[in-house]
Protein backbone atom coordinates (compact mmCIF):
# COMPACT_ATOMS: atom_id res chain seq x y z
CA UNK A 1 0.00 0.00 0.00
CA UNK A 2 1.34 3.44 -0.95
CA UNK A 3 0.09 6.88 0.01
CA UNK A 4 -0.54 9.45 -2.74
CA UNK A 5 0.04 13.01 -1.58
CA UNK A 6 -0.65 15.56 -2.77
CA UNK A 7 -3.32 14.36 -5.14
CA UNK A 8 -2.55 15.13 -8.79
CA UNK A 9 -4.92 17.04 -11.01
CA UNK A 10 -7.34 14.86 -12.97
CA UNK A 11 -5.87 16.36 -16.14
CA UNK A 12 -2.33 15.29 -15.16
CA UNK A 13 -1.78 12.13 -17.22
CA UNK A 14 1.94 11.71 -16.55
CA UNK A 15 3.82 9.21 -14.42
CA UNK A 16 1.70 6.74 -12.47
CA UNK A 17 -1.39 8.94 -12.35
CA UNK A 18 -3.38 6.59 -14.61
CA UNK A 19 -2.38 3.07 -13.56
CA UNK A 20 -3.52 -0.02 -15.42
CA UNK A 21 -5.64 -2.34 -13.27
CA UNK A 22 -3.19 -5.22 -13.61
CA UNK A 23 -0.52 -3.14 -11.87
CA UNK A 24 -2.68 -2.50 -8.80
CA UNK A 25 -3.78 -4.58 -5.83
CA UNK A 26 -7.36 -4.51 -7.09
CA UNK A 27 -8.72 -1.65 -4.98
CA UNK A 28 -8.27 2.08 -4.37
CA UNK A 29 -8.89 3.66 -0.96
CA UNK A 30 -9.73 7.23 0.02
CA UNK A 31 -8.85 8.04 3.65
CA UNK A 32 -10.48 10.71 5.78
CA UNK A 33 -7.45 12.79 6.74
CA UNK A 34 -4.10 11.03 6.94
CA UNK A 35 -1.03 12.56 8.60
CA UNK A 36 1.71 13.59 6.19
CA UNK A 37 4.37 11.02 5.31
CA UNK A 38 7.58 11.33 7.33
CA UNK A 39 10.26 13.66 5.93
CA UNK A 40 7.80 15.04 3.41
CA UNK A 41 9.23 18.34 2.15
CA UNK A 42 7.35 20.89 0.08
CA UNK A 43 9.36 22.45 -2.74
CA UNK A 44 8.36 25.61 -4.57
CA UNK A 45 7.72 24.97 -8.27
CA UNK A 46 9.72 26.07 -11.29
CA UNK A 47 8.54 27.58 -14.57
CA UNK A 48 9.91 27.86 -18.09
CA UNK A 49 8.90 31.49 -18.67
CA UNK A 50 5.72 30.65 -20.61
CA UNK A 51 3.44 30.37 -17.59
CA UNK A 52 3.78 26.59 -17.45
CA UNK A 53 5.16 24.66 -14.50
CA UNK A 54 8.13 22.42 -15.31
CA UNK A 55 10.37 19.98 -13.48
CA UNK A 56 13.05 21.92 -11.62
CA UNK A 57 15.74 19.54 -12.92
CA UNK A 58 15.26 20.58 -16.56
CA UNK A 59 17.61 23.04 -18.26
CA UNK A 60 14.93 25.67 -18.93
CA UNK A 61 13.60 25.65 -15.34
CA UNK A 62 13.50 28.95 -13.43
CA UNK A 63 12.74 28.75 -9.69
CA UNK A 64 9.79 30.67 -8.26
CA UNK A 65 10.67 33.36 -5.68
CA UNK A 66 7.96 34.52 -3.24
CA UNK A 67 9.24 38.01 -2.43
CA UNK A 68 6.62 40.53 -1.35
CA UNK A 69 6.54 43.65 -3.55
CA UNK A 70 5.13 46.25 -1.13
CA UNK A 71 3.67 46.93 2.27
CA UNK A 72 -0.01 45.88 2.56
CA UNK A 73 0.36 43.84 -0.64
CA UNK A 74 -2.87 41.81 -0.52
CA UNK A 75 -6.46 42.44 -1.62
CA UNK A 76 -9.60 40.34 -1.39
CA UNK A 77 -10.73 38.93 -4.77
CA UNK A 78 -14.52 38.78 -4.77
CA UNK A 79 -14.74 37.43 -8.33
CA UNK A 80 -12.48 34.46 -7.63
CA UNK A 81 -14.22 33.83 -4.31
CA UNK A 82 -17.53 33.70 -6.15
CA UNK A 83 -16.21 31.49 -8.94
CA UNK A 84 -14.41 28.98 -6.74
CA UNK A 85 -16.52 29.12 -3.60
CA UNK A 86 -13.37 29.64 -1.53
CA UNK A 87 -12.09 32.76 0.22
CA UNK A 88 -9.53 34.13 -2.28
CA UNK A 89 -6.79 36.74 -1.80
CA UNK A 90 -4.39 38.22 -4.35
CA UNK A 91 -0.95 39.38 -3.17
CA UNK A 92 1.62 41.26 -5.25
CA UNK A 93 5.12 39.75 -5.64
CA UNK A 94 8.34 41.14 -7.01
CA UNK A 95 8.60 40.07 -10.68
CA UNK A 96 9.37 36.35 -10.84
CA UNK A 97 8.92 33.49 -13.29
CA UNK A 98 5.26 33.32 -14.37
CA UNK A 99 3.51 30.12 -13.22
CA UNK A 100 -0.22 30.05 -13.82
CA UNK A 101 -0.74 26.70 -12.09
CA UNK A 102 -1.19 26.33 -8.35
CA UNK A 103 -1.50 23.70 -5.65
CA UNK A 104 -5.23 23.59 -5.12
CA UNK A 105 -5.49 20.90 -2.46
CA UNK A 106 -2.37 21.79 -0.49
CA UNK A 107 -2.55 22.78 3.16
CA UNK A 108 0.55 24.97 3.52
CA UNK A 109 2.23 27.11 6.16
CA UNK A 110 4.04 30.27 5.03
CA UNK A 111 6.53 32.25 7.18
CA UNK A 112 7.71 35.83 6.55
CA UNK A 113 11.24 35.55 7.96
CA UNK A 114 10.34 37.27 11.24
CA UNK A 115 8.44 34.37 12.80
CA UNK A 116 4.96 35.37 11.60
CA UNK A 117 3.07 32.57 9.87
CA UNK A 118 -0.20 32.09 8.01
CA UNK A 119 -1.96 28.98 6.73
CA UNK A 120 -3.64 28.40 3.37
CA UNK A 121 -5.86 25.59 2.13
CA UNK A 122 -4.42 25.89 -1.36
CA UNK A 123 -2.87 28.09 -4.02
CA UNK A 124 -4.85 28.96 -7.14
CA UNK A 125 -2.01 30.64 -9.12
CA UNK A 126 1.60 30.85 -7.99
CA UNK A 127 2.49 33.91 -10.08
CA UNK A 128 -0.08 35.02 -12.59
CA UNK A 129 1.58 37.37 -15.11
CA UNK A 130 4.83 37.15 -13.12
CA UNK A 131 3.62 38.95 -10.02
CA UNK A 132 0.07 38.15 -8.91
CA UNK A 133 -0.13 35.39 -6.30
CA UNK A 134 -3.65 33.98 -5.76
CA UNK A 135 -4.12 31.96 -2.60
CA UNK A 136 -6.82 30.57 -0.32
CA UNK A 137 -5.99 31.65 3.25
CA UNK A 138 -7.78 29.83 6.06
CA UNK A 139 -10.11 32.68 6.98
CA UNK A 140 -11.86 30.37 9.44
CA UNK A 141 -8.63 30.56 11.49
CA UNK A 142 -8.56 34.37 11.11
CA UNK A 143 -5.93 34.33 8.37
CA UNK A 144 -7.78 37.04 6.47
CA UNK A 145 -6.58 39.67 4.01
CA UNK A 146 -6.36 42.18 6.89
CA UNK A 147 -4.13 39.83 8.89
CA UNK A 148 -1.86 39.20 5.88
CA UNK A 149 -1.45 42.93 5.35
CA UNK A 150 -0.34 43.37 8.97
CA UNK A 151 2.48 40.77 8.77
CA UNK A 152 3.74 41.15 5.20
CA UNK A 153 6.18 43.89 4.25
CA UNK A 154 8.05 44.89 1.11
CA UNK A 155 11.06 42.61 0.61
CA UNK A 156 9.80 39.72 2.78
CA UNK A 157 11.05 36.44 1.32
CA UNK A 158 8.54 33.76 2.19
CA UNK A 159 9.36 30.17 3.05
CA UNK A 160 6.80 27.36 2.92
CA UNK A 161 6.23 23.92 4.38
CA UNK A 162 3.38 21.49 4.62
CA UNK A 163 0.89 22.12 7.41
CA UNK A 164 -0.08 18.80 8.96
CA UNK A 165 -3.67 18.60 10.19
CA UNK A 166 -3.89 14.84 9.74
CA UNK A 167 -5.59 12.50 12.18
CA UNK A 168 -3.78 9.48 13.63
CA UNK A 169 -4.07 6.53 11.25
CA UNK A 170 -6.21 4.57 13.70
CA UNK A 171 -8.75 7.43 13.85
CA UNK A 172 -9.24 7.67 10.07
CA UNK A 173 -12.37 6.50 8.32
CA UNK A 174 -12.02 5.25 4.75
CA UNK A 175 -13.89 4.37 1.57
CA UNK A 176 -12.42 1.69 -0.71
CA UNK A 177 -13.43 1.01 -4.32
CA UNK A 178 -12.74 -2.62 -5.26
CA UNK A 179 -12.23 -2.63 -9.04
CA UNK A 180 -10.34 -5.89 -9.63
CA UNK A 181 -7.13 -6.51 -11.57
CA UNK A 182 -8.58 -7.04 -15.07
CA UNK A 183 -7.72 -10.76 -15.11
CA UNK A 184 -11.11 -11.59 -16.69
CA UNK A 185 -10.67 -9.25 -19.65
CA UNK A 186 -12.01 -11.13 -22.67
CA UNK A 187 -11.64 -11.07 -26.44
CA UNK A 188 -14.14 -8.21 -26.54
CA UNK A 189 -11.59 -5.89 -24.93
CA UNK A 190 -9.62 -3.39 -27.00
CA UNK A 191 -7.21 -2.34 -24.23
CA UNK A 192 -6.25 -2.76 -20.61
CA UNK A 193 -8.59 -1.36 -17.98
CA UNK A 194 -7.28 1.52 -15.89
CA UNK A 195 -8.00 3.87 -13.01
CA UNK A 196 -8.22 7.65 -13.35
CA UNK A 197 -8.50 9.91 -10.35
CA UNK A 198 -7.46 13.38 -9.33
CA UNK A 199 -8.55 16.85 -8.37
CA UNK A 200 -11.10 18.66 -10.49
CA UNK A 201 -11.25 22.39 -11.08
CA UNK A 202 -13.56 22.69 -8.09
CA UNK A 203 -13.40 21.34 -4.55
CA UNK A 204 -13.92 17.63 -5.21
CA UNK A 205 -12.02 14.56 -6.38
CA UNK A 206 -12.82 12.58 -9.53
CA UNK A 207 -12.57 8.79 -9.53
CA UNK A 208 -13.39 6.47 -12.42
CA UNK A 209 -12.56 3.01 -13.72
CA UNK A 210 -12.10 2.89 -17.50
CA UNK A 211 -12.87 -0.23 -19.56
CA UNK A 212 -12.11 -0.32 -23.27
CA UNK A 213 -14.18 -2.31 -25.77
CA UNK A 214 -16.18 -2.06 -28.97
CA UNK A 215 -19.80 -3.09 -28.57
CA UNK A 216 -22.27 -3.68 -31.39
CA UNK A 217 -26.01 -2.95 -31.06
CA UNK A 218 -27.66 -5.51 -28.80
CA UNK A 219 -24.58 -6.18 -26.66
CA UNK A 220 -24.31 -5.19 -22.99
CA UNK A 221 -21.26 -4.75 -20.78
CA UNK A 222 -21.46 -6.15 -17.25
CA UNK A 223 -19.15 -5.06 -14.44
CA UNK A 224 -19.46 -6.03 -10.79
CA UNK A 225 -17.43 -3.96 -8.34
CA UNK A 226 -17.64 -3.38 -4.59
CA UNK A 227 -17.46 -0.44 -2.19
CA UNK A 228 -16.12 -1.04 1.31
CA UNK A 229 -16.37 1.56 4.08
CA UNK A 230 -15.26 1.64 7.69
CA UNK A 231 -12.14 2.30 9.76
CA UNK A 232 -9.01 2.65 7.65
CA UNK A 233 -7.15 0.01 9.68
CA UNK A 234 -9.88 -2.52 8.80
CA UNK A 235 -10.86 -1.53 5.26
CA UNK A 236 -7.75 -2.80 3.45
CA UNK A 237 -8.12 -6.40 4.62
CA UNK A 238 -11.86 -6.35 3.92
CA UNK A 239 -11.30 -4.93 0.42
CA UNK A 240 -8.78 -7.67 -0.44
CA UNK A 241 -11.46 -10.30 0.17
CA UNK A 242 -13.60 -8.89 -2.64
CA UNK A 243 -10.93 -8.49 -5.35
CA UNK A 244 -11.42 -12.05 -6.62
CA UNK A 245 -15.20 -11.52 -6.71
CA UNK A 246 -15.14 -8.63 -9.18
CA UNK A 247 -16.52 -9.58 -12.57
CA UNK A 248 -16.78 -8.19 -16.09
CA UNK A 249 -18.21 -9.63 -19.29
CA UNK A 250 -19.96 -8.74 -22.52
CA UNK A 251 -23.27 -10.48 -23.28
CA UNK A 252 -25.25 -10.63 -26.51
CA UNK A 253 -28.95 -9.99 -26.85
CA UNK A 254 -30.75 -13.17 -25.83
CA UNK A 255 -28.00 -14.45 -23.53
CA UNK A 256 -29.96 -13.44 -20.43
CA UNK A 257 -33.51 -14.71 -20.16
CA UNK A 258 -35.86 -12.04 -18.90
CA UNK A 259 -39.44 -12.02 -17.73
CA UNK A 260 -42.35 -11.71 -20.11
CA UNK A 261 -43.78 -8.21 -20.43
CA UNK A 262 -47.05 -7.58 -22.26
CA UNK A 263 -48.64 -4.46 -23.75
CA UNK A 264 -52.41 -4.13 -23.36
CA UNK A 265 -55.09 -1.78 -24.74
CA UNK A 266 -58.19 -1.03 -22.71
CA UNK A 267 -61.24 -2.50 -24.41
CA UNK A 268 -64.33 -1.42 -22.49
CA UNK A 269 -65.46 1.80 -24.20
CA UNK A 270 -65.07 3.45 -27.59
CA UNK A 271 -63.45 6.56 -26.09
CA UNK A 272 -60.89 4.45 -24.25
CA UNK A 273 -59.40 2.50 -27.14
CA UNK A 274 -56.16 4.41 -26.85
CA UNK A 275 -55.47 3.72 -23.18
CA UNK A 276 -52.55 1.33 -22.67
CA UNK A 277 -50.57 -0.35 -19.92
CA UNK A 278 -47.64 -2.78 -19.63
CA UNK A 279 -47.73 -5.86 -17.39
CA UNK A 280 -44.65 -7.76 -16.20
CA UNK A 281 -45.16 -11.51 -15.88
CA UNK A 282 -47.69 -13.93 -17.28
CA UNK A 283 -50.76 -12.30 -15.75
CA UNK A 284 -53.83 -11.86 -17.93
CA UNK A 285 -55.36 -8.39 -18.09
CA UNK A 286 -59.11 -9.02 -17.91
CA UNK A 287 -59.92 -5.42 -18.84
CA UNK A 288 -57.68 -5.27 -21.90
CA UNK A 289 -56.79 -6.62 -25.32
CA UNK A 290 -53.30 -8.05 -25.76
CA UNK A 291 -51.32 -5.97 -28.26
CA UNK A 292 -47.79 -7.30 -28.06
CA UNK A 293 -45.44 -9.48 -26.00
CA UNK A 294 -41.85 -8.55 -25.17
CA UNK A 295 -39.15 -9.12 -22.57
CA UNK A 296 -37.54 -7.29 -19.66
CA UNK A 297 -34.06 -8.02 -21.11
CA UNK A 298 -32.56 -7.42 -24.58
CA UNK A 299 -33.41 -10.18 -27.08
CA UNK A 300 -32.57 -10.84 -30.72
CA UNK A 301 -34.65 -8.72 -33.14
CA UNK A 302 -36.08 -6.73 -30.22
CA UNK A 303 -35.76 -3.01 -29.56
CA UNK A 304 -36.57 -0.83 -26.53
CA UNK A 305 -40.18 0.29 -26.62
CA UNK A 306 -40.93 3.76 -25.18
CA UNK A 307 -43.98 5.57 -23.91
CA UNK A 308 -43.26 9.28 -24.44
CA UNK A 309 -45.39 12.22 -23.39
CA UNK A 310 -45.04 15.85 -24.43
CA UNK A 311 -47.67 18.01 -22.81
CA UNK A 312 -51.05 16.64 -23.89
CA UNK A 313 -49.78 14.50 -26.78
CA UNK A 314 -48.32 11.00 -26.52
CA UNK A 315 -46.53 8.27 -28.45
CA UNK A 316 -45.71 4.58 -28.02
CA UNK A 317 -43.00 3.19 -30.26
CA UNK A 318 -39.35 2.40 -30.88
CA UNK A 319 -38.29 5.96 -31.76
CA UNK A 320 -36.94 7.55 -28.58
CA UNK A 321 -36.64 10.89 -30.45
CA UNK A 322 -40.20 11.01 -31.80
CA UNK A 323 -40.85 14.50 -30.37
CA UNK A 324 -37.23 15.78 -30.58
CA UNK A 325 -36.48 18.67 -32.95
CA UNK A 326 -33.22 19.05 -34.83
CA UNK A 327 -30.75 21.78 -33.97
CA UNK A 328 -30.86 24.43 -36.71
CA UNK A 329 -27.05 24.63 -36.94
CA UNK A 330 -25.54 21.16 -36.57
CA UNK A 331 -28.79 19.16 -37.02
CA UNK A 332 -28.29 17.13 -33.86
CA UNK A 333 -31.37 15.91 -32.01
CA UNK A 334 -32.57 17.90 -28.99
CA UNK A 335 -34.41 15.34 -26.80
CA UNK A 336 -34.96 17.76 -23.93
CA UNK A 337 -37.37 19.83 -26.08
CA UNK A 338 -40.88 18.95 -27.28
CA UNK A 339 -40.97 19.95 -30.95
CA UNK A 340 -43.21 22.95 -31.58
CA UNK A 341 -44.01 23.51 -27.90
CA UNK A 342 -42.92 26.05 -25.32
CA UNK A 343 -39.45 25.28 -23.91
CA UNK A 344 -40.96 25.00 -20.43
CA UNK A 345 -42.70 21.78 -21.52
CA UNK A 346 -40.34 18.85 -21.09
CA UNK A 347 -40.81 15.33 -22.47
CA UNK A 348 -41.06 12.29 -20.20
CA UNK A 349 -40.03 8.77 -21.19
CA UNK A 350 -41.13 5.40 -19.81
CA UNK A 351 -39.21 2.43 -21.19
CA UNK A 352 -41.77 -0.39 -21.35
CA UNK A 353 -39.38 -3.23 -22.21
CA UNK A 354 -37.84 -4.89 -25.29
CA UNK A 355 -40.37 -5.79 -27.99
CA UNK A 356 -40.04 -7.60 -31.34
CA UNK A 357 -39.58 -5.60 -34.53
CA UNK A 358 -40.35 -8.31 -37.11
CA UNK A 359 -43.90 -9.53 -36.45
CA UNK A 360 -47.47 -8.25 -36.15
CA UNK A 361 -46.37 -6.29 -33.07
CA UNK A 362 -44.60 -3.70 -35.21
CA UNK A 363 -47.60 -2.82 -37.36
CA UNK A 364 -49.81 -2.24 -34.34
CA UNK A 365 -47.24 -0.22 -32.40
CA UNK A 366 -46.46 2.05 -35.34
CA UNK A 367 -50.09 3.17 -35.33
CA UNK A 368 -50.10 4.30 -31.68
CA UNK A 369 -49.47 8.03 -31.86
CA UNK A 370 -52.12 9.37 -29.50
CA UNK A 371 -52.82 7.50 -26.29
CA UNK A 372 -52.87 7.62 -22.51
CA UNK A 373 -50.41 5.38 -20.65
CA UNK A 374 -51.63 3.90 -17.36
CA UNK A 375 -48.68 3.14 -15.10
CA UNK A 376 -50.79 1.30 -12.49
CA UNK A 377 -51.32 -1.93 -14.42
CA UNK A 378 -53.11 -3.63 -11.49
CA UNK A 379 -55.79 -0.95 -11.38
CA UNK A 380 -55.96 -0.87 -15.19
CA UNK A 381 -56.52 -4.62 -15.48
CA UNK A 382 -58.81 -5.01 -12.47
CA UNK A 383 -60.77 -1.76 -12.09
CA UNK A 384 -63.19 -1.40 -9.18
CA UNK A 385 -66.86 -1.98 -9.86
CA UNK A 386 -69.02 1.04 -10.60
CA UNK A 387 -71.22 0.49 -7.53
CA UNK A 388 -70.20 -1.18 -4.28
CA UNK A 389 -71.69 -4.63 -3.72
CA UNK A 390 -73.65 -5.00 -0.47
CA UNK A 391 -75.56 -7.83 1.18
CA UNK A 392 -79.25 -7.15 1.90
CA UNK A 393 -79.80 -6.79 5.63
CA UNK A 394 -81.79 -9.54 7.33
CA UNK A 395 -85.38 -8.78 8.32
CA UNK A 396 -85.66 -11.63 10.79
CA UNK A 397 -85.87 -10.88 14.47
CA UNK A 398 -82.61 -11.31 16.32
CA UNK A 399 -82.12 -14.43 18.35
CA UNK A 400 -81.44 -13.92 22.02
CA UNK A 401 -80.70 -16.37 24.80
CA UNK A 402 -82.84 -16.58 27.93
CA UNK A 403 -81.41 -14.70 30.85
Amino acid sequence: TSQIWPQPSFSDTGGDNIPNLDTTGGFFTFAQNLPLPENFVFGLPCGDGSGAEVDCSTSQAQPLALIIASDTPCVYSSSHTSSWGRYTVRCTLNPTVPISTGCQDCTLEFENGRGDIFLVSGVLHWSWNSGSWYLWPMDSLNYTVDYLNTILRAGDSLTVQWADFGLPVEDNLALSFVHGIDSDRGSWSTGKGRIRRGLAARDFTVYTRNAFMKLVPGQSYQNTQYVVSGRLVDVEQRAKQYVSQTFQNVVDAGDIAGRVITLWRQDNASDSDNIYTAVVGNSTCTNGVLICTGSTTPQQQHLPLYAIECGNISYIGFNAYFFSPLDSVDHTKQPWICDGMDVSIRPSWTMLGFFPTVNECTAVIDEISEYAYYSDSELFCNPPTAQPTTVNPTTASPTTASP
